[in-house]
């Protein structure tokens, strides 16, 4: 579905990403492991093309045409949406945007209740400020604003890591229950190898902006082969 090939990003004298390539199955949820400052979130934004490479290529399908197939989810829910608008009108404008759904105000009102029954939340909610609406909800949000635009492929960008742990079970169960429902293909990147545990098939781990290890999720957490990877491991199990 999305190969990766030979992907590298400088900012000024700094490498953050060096030389990457790598392959992500339709269908699959591909964990993106590794410290803060590892290559992770620079990675996922020249995948989306938010960033351009310094040298390199992203193809979908064996093209490079990819933005609209292609959504994310940020960490943090409160600076993602804009609190001057209303949930409604933060889900609707990529319906609008991409021509998603026939124009006029019910279709597109339709679809939005759609998006939010997805993500559980009540219709009433498109009419509430993102202040009115606790961490998790708003993370809720982001997901469905993510999936207005109808992707094929979602990029995760530690999803959880700003909410409280009891929330953080809900946000998760609701990501694996809207792959399987949509039969989307997940980047889920993390910190956290738990997490990717949970999520994830396959496992990419990643330190100074370069690939040091790539396995299944079984092998991953059973036997690490990094030592790297390992101590990733036992930070998670010490926590």
């Amino acid at each position: 579905m999305i190969e990766i090939k030979n992907l590298t990003k400088y900012f000024g004298p700094v490498c953050a990403v060096s030389n990457i390539s790598l392959k992500i199955e339709q269908g699959e949820s591909l964990g993106l492991v590794g410290e803060s400052g590892s290559g992770k979130s620079t990675l996922a934004r020249m995948i989306l093309g938010l960033i351009s490479p310094t040298s390199g290529v992203v193809l979908y399908n064996s093209i490079g045409k990819l933005r609209q197939e292609c959504q994310i989810v940020f960490q943090d829910p409160q600076t993602s949406l804009n609190p001057r608008i209303k949930i409604g009108e933060a889900i609707g404008e990529p319906l609008i945007i991409h021509k998603i759904v026939d124009s006029g105000k019910l279709n597109v009102e339709r679809r939005i209740k759609e998006l939010l029954d997805m993500v559980k939340l009540p219709a009433s909610y498109a009419d509430r400020y993102p202040h009115a609406l606790s961490g998790g909800e708003r993370q809720r949000v982001g997901i469905a604003r993510a999936l207005a635009s109808d992707p094929k492929f979602l990029i995760l960008d530690e999803p959880v890591s700003a909410l409280d742990v009891s929330i953080q079970v809900d946000i998760l169960k609701l990501l694996k229950e809207i792959k399987q429902r949509l039969n989307l293909t997940y980047l889920f990147i993390a910190h956290d190898l738990s997490v990717i545990g949970y999520m994830c098939d396959r496992i990419v781990v990643m330190q100074n902006g370069k690939i040091v290890e790539v396995g299944l999720r079984e092998e991953i957490l059973a036997n690490p082969k990094q030592e790297y990877t390992r101590k990733l491991l036992q930070s998670t199990l010490a926590v």
